[in-house]
C-alpha cells in the first residue's frame, strides 16, 4: 500500500528557502575561484530549484524533503565557489579520516545520497504508488543512476567545454579510484537514509504500551 501524497510545504517556508538559496547564489557567484566552472557547476542546482518552485502546488514534497533538497544545492554552490578541491575547510575533513586530500567533494557526494533519498522516496509514491520499501529501494537505484550520469556529464563537459583544465574541473587530486569513490558514498549516503527512515517508521508505528 503506498504512503499518502505529504501536503505541500507552506508559502513562508518556500519563501524563506528561496531567499536563502538566492543569498547562498549571489555569495556564490560573487568571485568565484573559477568563473567558467562556477557557471558550469550552477547548470543543474539552478534547474532543480526552479524544477522545485514550479512542481511546488502540483507535485508537493514534504516540508522536510524541500528543507534536505535546499540543503544539498547549498553544499553545491559552496563547492561551485570556490572549485571543490579548494574549499578552506575541505582539508580538515580528510585529516579527520587521516588523509592529505580537501575531501569536501566527498562530503557533497555522500550527501547527494543522504539528503536526496527522501526526496526521491517521495516523489516515486507519488508517481507509482509502491510501498514505502519499494520506494525506497527505488530512491537508491535512482541515486546509484544519478551519480553514473553526473560522472559521465562531467566527463563529456571535461572534453567539450574544458578540455585544457578537465583534472582540476573533476576535482580528482590523484586518485583514480575518484568516480568511483564518489559513486560509492553516494550510495552509501542513500543506504544509511533508508535504515533510518525505516528506523524512524518503526518507531512511529510502534504500538503505545499501557
Amino acid at each position: 500500500m503506498g504512503a499518502e501524497q505529504p501536503a505541500a510545504p507552506g508559502r513562508g517556508l518556500v519563501i524563506f528557502l528561496c531567499a536563502f538559496y538566492g543569498g547562498i547564489w549571489l555569495w556564490s557567484a560573487w568571485q568565484p575561484g573559477d568563473r567558467l566552472a562556477w557557471l558550469l557547476e550552477n547548470i543543474l542546482p539552478t534547474a532543480l530549484a526552479v524544477a522545485l518552485l514550479i512542481g511546488w502546488r502540483r507535485r508537493p514534497l514534504s516540508a522536510t524533503s524541500c528543507i534536505l533538497l535546499f540543503l544539498f544545492i547549498a553544499l553545491h554552490q559552496i563547492g561551485a565557489h570556490y572549485i571543490y578541491s579548494e574549499v578552506p575547510w575541505g582539508r580538515s575533513i580528510g585529516a579527520a579520516f587521516g588523509r592529505q586530500r580537501n575531501d569536501f567533494d566527498r562530503l557533497v557526494h555522500f550527501s547527494f545520497g543522504l539528503l536526496l533519498f527522501l526526496p526521491l522516496r517521495e516523489m516515486l509514491q507519488a508517481w507509482l504508488n509502491p510501498s514505502q520499501i519499494k520506494a525506497g529501494i527505488g530512491a537508491i537505484v535512482l541515486i546509484l543512476a544519478a551519480s553514473a550520469l553526473y560522472e559521465i556529464m562531467e566527463m563529456l563537459v571535461v572534453l567539450v567545454v574544458y578540455p585544457e583544465t578537465g583534472t582540476a574541473f573533476l576535482g580528482l587530486q590523484g586518485d583514480i579510484w575518484d568516480t568511483q569513490t564518489d559513486m560509492a558514498l553516494a550510495f552509501l549516503g542513500g543506504v544509511l537514509a533508508f535504515c533510518g527512515a525505516g528506523l524512524a517508521s518503526a518507531v512511529r508505528d510502534r504500538p503505545q504500551a499501557g
